[in-house]
């Protein structure tokens, strides 16, 4: 859930304009801008790449692209700096991002900061204009459940993350090796040093605010203003970040069946109704045989079972301008009609497919998990349904914690507590009714922040 533009204004504007300060004794080429290409067509929208180390431990080893749009200050004798923004994802591309503020789908930033600033987003790597995580299409698109009911289905399931894992780490090489997020970090500060070293202005979003803590703790001198915006905590045990989670979505998910059932039939489709009932007949319904979605075509899959679509809600709970979507999509679901809950799926669009193909590529170096055998994840499955019965503990950390047992990954960025000491003040926000990054995280992560 994305913050109001007053607060970004006034956070942006209140942080005093800095001199240039020291980095890493590295030098870079400095970055030319030019025409973006046909998927980003904003008037006045610019693009321009990078080549970084692969490997940041490396630096004087193989390379890779950095791609970038800029959305230049409107008023270029009053300009500030560059305000750099990440959506979150792992995976959402932020010049797709800056491309929607360039036409005027994003209010967030404001007129004025639009006049101000610069206006940044950097693909990390893996994504979009960089270079590029790749997966076979067919593979990527199998369906495999998540919710393995005996020791053979769990089996299948480890099986197909090491299968996918291994066909995607050959297709992309030995990129797969280095997508964990202190790369991309570091990534952001060769971009900030190649743009003429000013102290980066950093607005993130859901994991772009694990960017945003792991850029302080590392370079907490070269920040002039930084909002965090529904956060993720990095150093939480497993079962945390899942009871977490799923707790999260279960009370944004009630927040909206009561706000539905009182709402007029305009606004939600269902009103009037008990929804949590509809909801559980649904599942009922999906669960003897998935519901035809045919409105999908190419773009997702053609029916959609139980599984799905309590991972599906909680993607359509993110922004409450949303929510008569979610109402519309569960009351056609129940007329044999679920396209919106379906899973989308790779199409052969590199721009768009690296945007699936980059979440677990990153996530399971971020995320590792630990517990690895059925009995592990059958305990999971049953303290998620205890704390969160409508969904069951489908989410986004049990789809990680499920999933990244296959997947091989270097664990390169673990889970740890950090302090970070040096930087300035940081606004950190959340929202309390958020169905994927849980306020208590935000209070974590705002206590990392030490004087």
């Amino acid at each position: 859930m994305f913050i109001v533009p007053l607060i970004v204004l006034a956070w942006l504007f209140a942080s005093q304009v800095s001199a240039l300060s020291q980095t890493e004794a590295h030098s870079y080429n400095t970055i030319t801008w030019g025409p973006c290409p046909e998927t980003l067509p904003a008037p006045g929208l610019k693009c321009a790449k990078l080549l970084v180390p692969l490997d940041w431990d490396h630096p004087d080893g193989e390379k890779i692209e950095l791609g970038m749009a800029k959305l230049p200050a409107q008023d270029p004798e009053n300009r500030i700096g560059s305000l750099f923004i990440n959506p979150g994802g792992p995976g959402y591309p932020a010049t797709k991002e800056v491309l929607d503020i360039g036409l005027g789908k994003n209010g967030y930033t404001g007129d004025e900061i639009k006049r101000r600033f610069d206006i940044i987003g950097l693909d990390p790597r893996g994504v979009g204009l960089s270079t590029r995580v790749r997966c076979d299409l067919d593979l990527w698109n199998r369906r495999m459940s998540l919710f393995p009911t005996n020791e053979a289905s769990f089996r299948r399931m480890v099986q197909f993350y090491q299968e996918l894992s291994a066909n995607c780490r050959n297709l992309t090489g030995p990129l797969m090796d280095h997508l964990d997020t202190i790369q991309v970090v570091k990534d952001l500060e060769a971009v900030r040093v190649a743009l003429g070293n000013e102290k980066i202005n950093w607005l993130g979003m859901s994991y772009g605010t694990m960017i945003g803590t792991q850029y302080a703790y590392l370079y907490p001198k070269n920040i002039r203003s930084m909002i965090l915006d529904s956060n993720l905590q990095h150093y939480q045990d497993e079962a945390s970040m899942l009871l977490s989670e799923a707790t999260t979505y279960e009370a944004t998910l009630m927040r909206f069946f009561n706000w539905c059932e009182t709402a007029n039939k305009t606004t939600c489709v269902l009103s009037g109704q008990n929804i949590v009932e509809i909801w559980n007949e649904l599942l009922v319904t999906a669960a003897k045989m998935p519901i035809p979605a045919p409105r999908c075509g190419t773009m997702c899959r053609a029916n959609v079972n139980a599984e799905e679509i309590r991972f599906g809600a909680q993607v359509l709970l993110f922004n409450a301008s949303a929510w008569s979507t979610l109402g519309s999509a569960i009351h056609n679901a129940t007329k044999g009609d679920a396209t919106a809950l379906s899973t989308y799926l790779a199409t052969g669009d590199a721009f768009g497919d690296s945007m699936l193909f980059a979440f677990l590529a990153t996530i399971c170096n971020d995320f590792p998990t630990e517990r690895k055998s059925f009995a592990h994840l059958q305990a999971k499955q049953i303290e998620a349904a205890v704390f969160a019965p409508l969904t069951r503990g489908a989410s986004a950390a049990y789809m990680v914690q499920s999933a990244c047992i296959g997947w091989r990954h270097r664990n390169n960025n673990p889970p740890q507590m950090t302090q970070i000491k040096g930087a300035p003040k940081v606004l950190v926000v959340n929202g309390i009714y958020d169905p994927s990054t849980s306020y208590a995280w935000a209070m974590g992560v705002s206590g990392q922040f030490v004087k």
